[in-house]
């Protein structure tokens, strides 16, 4: 059988397309035209205060930052969290009330810019965090996620030791506000 295979090729017959495709694919990508693989030192860092919107006031700090993600986790788990833009804004206006917590890195900024307004008037506290990715991830969720708001929600949905998180996050938030003003 292999003989058969070597006349054939001694003949002048085509290759087969398994070979035509790997001797194609070699031609196309030569070691010197191949990029080489980037590590974690050659990435530059960029800093978060780079891609934050201009408008994201009062920004969490990353204690509080971490406490937030806690909470929405743990609101999750319960079921008490909205998430996303939409889901949030009609919460507001049924008068839920909560955290608010927003994904600083918004891009457009339109998106998002009449949520802390809406807060405002709803009383509700509003806080902004660094980054979308990790704001989508706290809510367990494998997308990012512009903005979540973390109700109390029904008397049995939370354990009590949530629901007092809940309300010192929303004090320490509603202190951020003011002391920005």
């Amino acid at each position: 059988m292999g003989e058969k295979r070597r006349k054939s090729d001694a003949d002048g017959a085509t290759p087969s397309k398994k070979k035509k495709h790997r001797a194609d694919k070699a031609a196309a990508t030569p070691e010197a035209a191949r990029p080489a693989k980037e590590t974690a030192k050659d990435v530059p860092a960029v800093p978060v205060a780079s891609v934050l919107s201009p408008i994201a006031s009062p920004l969490a700090g990353k204690k509080l930052t971490k406490r937030l993600y806690k909470l929405i986790a743990a609101s999750a788990k319960g079921r008490t969290l909205r998430r996303g833009l939409k889901e949030v804004v009609k919460a507001v206006r049924k008068n839920q009330t909560g955290v608010c917590v927003i994904a600083g890195d918004v891009a457009p900024v339109d998106v998002i810019c009449h949520l802390p307004l809406l807060c405002e008037d709803a009383s509700v506290p509003y806080v902004f965090t660094p980054r979308k990715e990790e704001l989508g991830a706290a809510s367990r969720t494998k997308r990012p996620t512009s903005v979540v708001l973390v109700t109390a929600g029904k008397e049995k949905a939370l354990s009590e030791e949530v629901r007092e998180e809940l309300k010192a996050c929303a004090a320490e938030v509603a202190g951020l506000r003011t002391a920005t003003v």
